[in-house]
């Protein structure tokens, strides 16, 4: 018998803290190293706090644009608020001009 979904939502979300803890315990400790360990997990808000990490240590958006692979205006508008907006409201007007074409 299948337990009930909020307990199997309860197990996931403890599976989720808990994976993230564990691979929290061996992250690197450089910033930019971090982002890219980051980066390998493959879990946006690792890469995310990552980012924020590595932009409070000093690191420039070229260094940390270079480890993801991505241009400086991708990392910008990925990763700050303003840009994050704007690419919203960006995809928003595609969306709807796509549903009118």
């Amino acid at each position: 018998m299948t337990p009930p979904a909020e307990d199997l939502d309860a197990a996931r979300e403890q599976g989720r803290r808990d994976g993230a803890e564990l691979a929290e315990r061996k992250a690197p400790t450089d910033p930019l190293l971090r982002l890219a360990w980051a980066d390998g997990l493959g879990d946006t808000d690792h890469v995310r706090e990552a980012v924020r990490q590595a932009r409070g240590a000093g690191a420039p958006w070229k260094d940390i644009a270079e480890v993801l692979g991505i241009t400086v205006s991708t990392a910008k508008t990925r990763f700050t608020p303003s840009g994050y907006e704007r690419m919203q409201r960006y995809r928003e007007r595609k969306r709807q001009q796509g549903d009118e074409g």
